[in-house]
């Protein structure tokens, strides 16, 4: 019971007035909600103590005596509906601030603020005279809920008509009270205060989120409610100083949760865009459209220089002005081509092309030779004692791209060799003269990670001049819009199939920038579809960049465009930075972005090949896919994640010693944590990162409008979209021919060709024809057709196979994880944690989850005639199983959506492990779809792994006695039996879901 000792009249009247004027309370609901107390109620008469109120309001020990006097204390308390405290502002005493603090009783946890209501304010939000006014509130969900911080700021905002609820905080969106309010359909608006300071509004902007998204889960229909801060901080200052129509007018245009996410998260890549060094101070700042008018004595001619500057500004002119007079020089990059045309500019020697003779290198003249370029892959053919410390300059130029390709980068981990290519590199690194640093995208990434090896600030210059922007029409899908991703595409390549036209009666140039091998290709046949003239297109790509046209454009771009009769361009990011474009050659060009293999900063780069200011039109994914090990988009999480599956990794390839020997702390792993955080961030959020990033380029950007077609447009388009599926059959059939007619070759042959860095594309058909007969030990490579090419060239086809096969044969996943793992201990140096081997993790969480039991169960439904629908239960057991454990999914490499249903995720795990699905729609009246196993797919699927299969039996691996097995390999047991050899146990039991979760997490 809350007392009611009365405090002085003109304390009392103070109160009043900071509650009533100042934050606009009703006069009826301040007497109702709050209560004004002393911190001690005594008897007029004897002075004798009769209640502590504060003290006991607040569950506090009050202690009468003291070495010292007590300052006397004011509260105004404010009380629930319950009678309950909630919260007091305590004044005077050592409450500290002299306009008081906000002190909640001890213990009484996170709890929301429900005040009592008068009827005057119950007549104002349209709620009944008598009863309780919460319980009406939650039982009519169509009533508006406001959610502040602070109780005046719920009392003002009940004042002014609108049902609010007060939280402790803006971290504080997950208190338990709120449950009975958060129900679908009901309208709710977070009011949270506006702050100015950056830090404050972050901090805010993250719990507005957290509690949006808590809404959001919960069916809410949630706006957020913005003002400037002008019109005062929280919403009882703009009640009180501007009125109640004001803050309707707030709610009216408070921003739904989806739009005011897209605007937060554009502003915070738009920062991170316009403060690319972070905290690194620049020494020099420019705005020259041209480096080549550059002061280079202001440029350091010791230490770690940064260059950062736009694309099109010279940045390798300058380099070349920089080091022309070096006599030892390493120029390291990630892509043969670019090397090869950075030696040819800077006057240096291409590594692969040098002599060697005795260890030494040697140029085209027979000298010994010690101006380098090279991919970062060979560094360790590079003699170190030809470079004593301080004798030499290394060059990163696109540094960025460079340090993730070491780093990161696949091919770099081959054999084993990431660890002593790193040590490699960082020693160069740490014995140069001078480190230079390039790129348009150079970020605190790169700058801490040379710091951190050379252990000293880098030198920064910042040439700000942004070159002459070109108008962009941007078409992307909506994420979580079914259709708008396919229709967008379908819009930018009607648009490229009219301008392809034009180009085929000689009145257009074309450039295309695609991020995929497979689009180049199929954009080149569409061309060819539609009449372009085959030697008028020139492809650059991944299989065509060391062919004799490609090398020559690569040299001499703007050279070889005079030269050639060039209608059609269409290039991948093989066409390097270091490539650009001149002169007023192309009248259209057009970018395809299908998030699949680089981040948004890259593609960019890859659309300014082009410096004429022609238009673009972009086409781009509004979500990128990533292929990480970890989604998490914070560096830490993300090192957490690595180190708990390698942790897996060790207990269950029986390698307790590997836990010491992995590199957890070094400048790389650090580089590799932050770095892939960053690009799952990115992937994202593709479309608009990309779409950001050209904005803050200085780009005209134009969205794309998709109702604005026309009906003849929707036409074209679905022309168009017609047109690419032939273009990508074409191309397919063609590859598959190709493969084909390829030489046969042995097996020492084909060992010889995967040792290779760079293949021929005739190379890569002999190889994959080596492959595709070898997979499949049915097959006779003479006898090879193109229909058993094609069934064979899907996307991750082997991969599938490979997986289900590991639940299969025992032992198989573990001697080649050792494999790799003795390769990557071979050089004796920290073992790089991302590039561990996971396929006997992964076999094991396979099968200590439902998943093994699921297939299962799938094989001997689907072979009795039977289906499944969302509704089957073994189906909602698998998907709520995989949404309730995502760490273990993602280890498997299933990555699952909240909204999926039981049907689409069950047919992602089926898909996973090769087993194809077909499905129909029911004719009776609800039109539900059934889903089973295509079993003409499923009875060659067996008869595959059995081939498969006995070949590793001959090997001397066995079979997993499992249901799995006796479903898929049934025969081959039997036979194994009647022969009387080691076979799966019988009598397996009837087929189930199991739905024990796994033994062991990755930790």
């Amino acid at each position: 019971m809350v007392s009611t000792a009365l405090v002085s009249g003109s304390l009392q009247n103070q109160l009043r007035q900071e509650f009533c004027q100042f934050s606009a309370i009703a006069p009826s609901l301040f007497e109702a909600a709050v209560a004004v107390v002393p911190d001690i109620e005594l008897d007029p008469v004897t002075h004798e103590v009769l209640g502590t109120p504060i003290a006991d309001a607040l569950g506090w020990r009050y202690s009468r005596f003291g070495l010292q006097a007590r300052v006397s204390q004011t509260a105004a308390l404010f009380l629930q509906e319950t009678g309950e405290v909630w919260q007091a502002k305590v004044f005077g005493g050592d409450s500290g601030k002299r306009s008081g603090s906000y002190l909640a009783p001890t213990g009484i946890g996170n709890r929301v603020y429900l005040p009592p209501v008068d009827a005057e304010t119950r007549a104002a939000v349209g709620a009944p005279a008598e009863g309780n006014f919460w319980d009406w509130v939650e039982a009519n969900t169509a009533v508006p809920l406001a959610l502040v911080e602070g109780g005046k700021k719920s009392l003002s905002v009940l004042s002014a008509g609108t049902v609010a609820i007060a939280l402790y905080g803006c971290d504080c969106g997950n208190s338990p009270d709120l449950e009975r309010f958060l129900v679908p359909g009901r309208p709710v608006i977070t009011a949270f205060d506006q702050d100015s300071q950056p830090r404050t509004k972050a901090r805010v902007a993250k719990g507005i989120a957290r509690l949006a998204r808590r809404a959001v889960a919960a069916g809410c229909q949630v706006r957020i409610a913005q003002w400037q801060p002008g019109l005062g901080k929280g919403p009882d200052d703009v009640i009180a100083t501007h009125g109640a129509r004001i803050w309707q007018s707030i709610q009216t245009e408070a921003l739904p949760f989806t739009v005011w996410q897209h605007q937060r998260t554009q502003q915070a890549i738009a920062y991170a865009l316009s403060h690319p060094t972070g905290s690194y101070a620049v020494n020099l700042v420019e705005m020259l459209p041209d480096l080549q008018d550059l002061d280079v004595s202001a440029i350091p001619t010791t230490g770690t220089v940064a260059l950062l500057s736009g694309k099109g500004t010279g940045k390798s002119k300058l380099i070349r002005r920089l080091t022309q007079d070096c006599q030892r020089l390493l120029s390291l990059g990630y892509r043969e081509s670019l090397q090869r045309a950075t030696a040819d500019a800077w006057n240096l020697t291409y590594l692969r092309d040098g002599d060697r003779v005795q260890g030494r290198i040697l140029n085209v003249d027979g000298l010994p030779c010690y101006r380098l370029s090279l991919c970062v892959d060979s560094l360790l053919a590079v003699p170190v004692a030809d470079y004593p410390a301080g004798t030499y300059d290394v060059v990163l130029d696109e540094a960025d791209a460079v340090l993730r390709h070491i780093i990161n980068g696949r091919t770099c981990a081959q054999g084993g060799k990431r660890s002593l290519l790193i040590e490699r590199f960082e020693r160069f690194i740490q014995g140069a003269r001078r480190v230079i640093l390039a790129s348009a995208d150079l970020t605190t990434a790169e700058l801490d990670y040379i710091a951190a090896v050379r252990n000293e600030t880098p030198w920064v210059f910042h040439n700000r001049h942004q070159p002459e922007s070109y108008c962009c029409l941007f078409a992307t899908g909506m994420a979580k819009v079914r259709g708008s991703q396919k229709q967008a595409m379908g819009f930018t390549l009607s648009e490229l199939v009219r301008v392809l036209r034009a180009a085929a009666d000689g009145q257009a140039r074309v450039i295309v920038a695609t991020d995929t091998l497979a689009n180049c290709k199929t954009i080149a046949v569409l061309a060819e579809l539609l009449r372009l003239d085959p030697c008028s297109i020139l492809r650059f790509d991944s299989e065509t960049s060391l062919e004799p046209e490609q090398l020559a454009l690569a040299a001499d771009p703007n050279g070889y465009l005079a030269a050639n009769n060039i209608r059609l361009l269409v290039h991948s990011p093989s066409l390097t930075s270091g490539v650009s474009f001149e002169l007023p050659y192309f009248s259209h060009a057009f970018g395809f972005a299908t998030g699949q293999s680089i981040q948004p900063s890259d593609f960019a780069q890859s659309l300014d090949r082009v410096r004429q200011a022609i238009p673009r039109i972009v086409y781009s994914v509004a979500c990128g896919r990533s292929s990480n090990p970890s989604l998490a988009r914070n560096p830490i999480e993300y090192s957490g994640d690595l180190y708990r599956k390698a942790r897996a990794v060790a207990g269950v390839l029986k390698e307790p010693g590997l836990i010491s020997q992995l590199d957890v702390s070094s400048p790389a792993a650090f580089y590799h944590a932050v770095t892939k955080a960053k690009e799952n961030s990115s992937m994202a959020m593709f479309g608009m990162e990309l779409q950001t990033r050209l904005q803050q380029e200085g780009k005209e950007v134009i969205l794309w409008d998709p109702a604005s077609l026309s009906d003849e447009q929707q036409v074209e388009i679905q022309e168009a979209l017609s047109l690419w599926q032939v273009a990508q059959s074409t191309v397919k059939h063609a590859k598959a021919a190709a493969i084909v007619a390829a030489p046969i070759i042995c097996p020492d042959e084909a060992d010889h060709l995967e040792k290779q860095r760079v293949l021929s594309v005739a190379d890569r058909h002999k190889l994959q024809r080596f492959h595709v007969a070898n997979f499949d030990p049915r097959l006779r490579p003479e006898d090879l057709t193109v229909d058993q090419v094609l069934s064979r060239l899907e996307d991750h086809y082997y991969r599938r196979i490979r997986r289900l096969e590991h639940c299969l044969i025992g032992g198989l996943t573990e001697s080649r994880d050792q494999d790799k793992l003795r390769a990557l201990r071979a050089f004796l140096r920290p073992v790089p944690m991302h590039d561990l081997p996971t396929a006997t993790l992964q076999k094991q969480l396979a099968e200590q989850s439902p998943i093994t039991g699921f297939l299962h169960w799938a094989i001997v439904r689907s072979r009795s005639g039977e289906s499944w629908t969302n509704s089957t239960p073994e189906i909602i057991d698998l998907a709520e199983w995989l949404k309730a454990h995502r760490p273990e999914a993602e280890c498997l490499g299933l990555r699952v959506n909240e909204n999926q249903s039981p049907c689409a995720i069950a047919g992602m795990v089926l898909n996973h492990f090769a087993l194809r699905t077909i499905s129909k729609r029911d004719t009776s009246g609800n039109r539900t779809r059934h889903y089973s196993l295509d079993l003409d797919a499923l009875e060659e699927l067996s008869a595959l792994l059995e081939a498969r299969a006995q070949r590793h039996l001959a090997n001397g691996l066995t079979l997993v006695q499992s249901p799995l097995t006796e479903a898929l390999l049934g025969g081959l047991a039997k036979k194994l039996q009647r022969q009387g050899q080691r076979q799966p146990a019988q009598g397996f039991g009837r087929p189930s879901l199991q739905k024990r979760p796994p033994s062991r997490r990755p930790k």
